[in-house]
């Protein structure tokens, strides 16, 4: 993907910076995390239930951010249940200071460094295990990612560090294990809670679905040469959040420069594969059996007959960026670009079924706000309902998509299955050429539209079925 900005000025702004932890990255959270983006410079959050390879998600989404993260799961392990945990750190392209990522072992933890005028700032957000009172190991593993923030600000001489995220701890909790690890952790360092700063507004940053009960989990810990310059510290409750958490926002009296855009000049470049020519086919299958050529082909994965052998996981992964590789690298050369502004995909239902529980969902939640967020009573019943009935309606659309793309994915499965027979769809045979070229233009836009790990091997699983016709 092109990005063609034009520079337009340079602004300033103070320094901003939002904690969310979003319960997910689904239909509904983009939306909502995109808004957090254009208020802040930063945004830090946690359980995004993304694997590595998806979290380019966010900058394909958002526009005009950068991403750095880290997935709670292992990727070398087949996932068992629903996705879990991760975190991960947003930022403004236009920011004129250098952030650069900082490499880290643990998954509850990612981190990124910001030069601004030759001082260092280390910026760290954790997503921390929940809370206990005597769970030993429990307590191990919040303290170790604690102590790998401590040599992170040594390792890297960081003039300041500001730690913020869910440390899914309450200061209130006296007999926690985790209350007493944090409060030696910001001795030792030096550092504050922004809880107790003059300007904070916090009543409550977790409240759950379940049962209504309230919590300040979320936090942002910030060292005592940066206390003074906190400007503003509050929490912001809305009806159209998702999550049981809402997000944490700080601002410091810190200059933090902008480049003007021109929001009109930004553009994206795709292939546009509706006005390829039967030329232009043929001269990407042409590229393509070149291409493959220099592929060094793992002969012993390829004719490994253990379905649950995990030996070869790396050679097939290998082959397939290969392939994949060959795929755009042919249709870049071959296949005619067309250019687009960027903009969100919509989701197919939401007008219809989504969008009215919402703006319901919102006025009720508003209007129980201005009544001081009672607990109980009517408004509290009905600002409940009407929240549930908007994730209701959002789990709907959700599953019909997921219906339809499962779909899509059978579909594929039965014409590589066609296709490595040599017949077409009718039962005649394919020229081999042409052949190639509609699988190969077919399987790279599949592989660019979907990313979930399930896609990516079942496409490794039919690269390999084709690729064996092709041989043979």
């Amino acid at each position: 993907m092109v990005h063609l900005t034009l520079i337009l000025f340079v602004m300033a702004s103070c320094f901003s910076i939002a904690s969310y932890n979003s319960q997910g990255s689904g239909v509904g959270r983009l939306p909502y995390i995109e808004t957090l983006c254009s208020e802040t410079d930063f945004v830090f959050i946690q359980e995004h239930w993304l694997f590595s390879e998806q979290l380019s998600r966010y900058s394909d989404t958002i526009p005009g951010i950068n991403v750095h993260g880290m997935s709670g799961m292992n990727e070398s392990e087949l996932l068992t249940g629903r996705p879990f945990g991760g975190c991960a750190i947003l930022w403004k392209r236009s920011l004129t200071c250098q952030v650069t990522p900082v490499t880290v072992s643990s998954r509850r933890l990612c981190a990124v460094t910001v030069n601004m005028d030759s001082v260092t700032l280390l910026l760290c957000n954790v997503y921390m295990p929940g809370d206990t009172m005597n769970d030993q190991s429990n307590l191990e593993e919040y303290t170790d990612t604690l102590g790998e923030v401590t040599t992170l600000g040594a390792n890297l001489n960081a003039d300041h560090i500001i730690v913020g995220g869910d440390f899914n701890t309450d200061p209130k909790r006296l007999g926690s294990l985790h209350t007493t690890a944090l409060q030696r952790f910001m001795t030792s360092e030096d550092m504050c809670n922004g809880l107790y700063h003059a300007s904070s507004q916090v009543d409550f940053t977790f409240e759950s679905k379940a049962s209504g009960a309230r919590s300040t989990i979320d936090h942002f810990l910030i060292t005592e040469n940066l206390f003074s310059l906190v400007t503003d510290y509050h929490v912001h409750h809305s009806g159209d959040n998702l999550s049981d958490h809402s997000p944490l926002y700080m601002t410091m009296n810190i200059p933090a420069t902008h480049t003007g855009e021109n929001s009109e000049t930004s553009f994206s470049t795709k292939l546009n594969w509706n006005s390829a020519s039967p030329e232009d086919l043929l001269k990407y299958a042409a590229a393509i059996d070149a291409k493959l050529d220099s592929i060094v082909m793992p002969w012993e994965a390829l004719h490994c007959t253990d379905h649950f052998c995990s030996i070869h996981d790396h050679q097939i992964e290998r082959f397939h960026n290969d392939i994949i590789g060959v795929c755009l690298d042919a249709s870049r050369q071959s296949i005619p670009m067309c250019g687009q502004k960027q903009k969100s995909r919509g989701m197919p239902g939401w007008n219809d079924h989504v969008e009215e529980k919402r703006q319901r969902a919102i006025f009720w939640h508003n209007l129980w706000k201005e009544n001081n967020s009672p607990r109980e009573g009517i408004l509290a019943d009905i600002r409940r309902n009407t929240r549930a009935e908007y994730h209701l309606a959002l789990r709907h659309i959700r599953g019909t998509e997921t219906k339809s793309q499962q779909t899509s994915l059978l579909a594929l499965w039965q014409r590589a299955v066609l296709m490595t027979s040599g017949l077409t769809s009718d039962g005649s045979v394919a020229p081999r050429a042409l052949y190639q070229a509609r699988w190969t233009g077919h399987k790279a836009r599949t592989t660019l539209q979907t990313s979930s790990v399930l896609s990516i091997r079942m496409s490794t699983t039919v690269c390999h079925m084709t690729l064996t016709t092709w041989i043979v």
